[in-house]
């Protein structure tokens, strides 16, 4: 296994934080100087790319604050809401309508169990590893006042953080990465020449 240093511009750089995972680039996410890459709030995009993989096709909203979901989250809370955020890669994210999504069903069972006031945020994102989630929660998620964080890791989140660990840095202090080489310009080759 090895990088492989691609240098076609032809995609907007700024749509491409993703070409790392998907050998179609993901329209729907963008680079970002800390985070690699953030979803792009405001959008409702009809997913089927992973079809091939028996998948079906399946509609995603990105909220104004970038969270894979359509309700709206402010960063203050009301009285007596108990918040709830799912932090993680796409497993977390949910390869599924939202109302399907693992997330969603919580948040229902809560409710049906009498806990009207819980509210949970869906803040998962495509190839994000514990690297990213650290960065993700200093740096947006503390800000919504949180009582219960759950993170999910999974095993593509090793080799996921090792690529994100070979192209960051740390600040003095040694909590809080930035890139050094975009992401976006390198994708990984497995025998067989499938790309990751």
């Amino acid at each position: 296994m090895h990088l492989v240093r691609t240098d076609d511009h032809s995609v907007d750089s700024r749509r491409a934080g993703c070409a790392l995972f998907y050998s179609d680039v993901t329209p729907d996410v963008v680079t970002d100087e800390v985070l690699n890459h953030v979803w792009i709030p405001f959008q409702v995009r009809v997913i089927d790319r992973y079809e091939k993989m028996g998948i079906p096709e399946y509609s995603r909203t990105v909220n104004a604050q970038g969270f894979p979901m359509a309700r709206d989250v402010s960063r203050q809370k009301g009285d007596g809401i108990y918040r709830i955020a799912y932090l993680g890669d796409s497993f977390t994210e949910g390869t599924c309508y939202e109302v399907d999504s693992v997330l969603a069903i919580v948040e229902r069972s809560l409710r049906a169990q009498g806990f009207k006031s819980v509210e949970v945020i869906n803040a998962g994102t495509p190839s994000y590893a514990p690297t990213l989630y650290y960065l993700l929660l200093k740096t947006k998620l503390l800000s919504y006042h949180l009582d219960l964080l759950v993170v999910i890791v999974d095993m593509t989140d090793v080799f996921d953080d090792s690529l994100y660990s070979a192209t960051s840095t740390t600040d003095a202090g040694g909590d809080r990465a930035y890139r050094d080489i975009p992401f976006s310009r390198h994708t990984v080759e497995l025998k067989g020449g499938w790309r990751h």
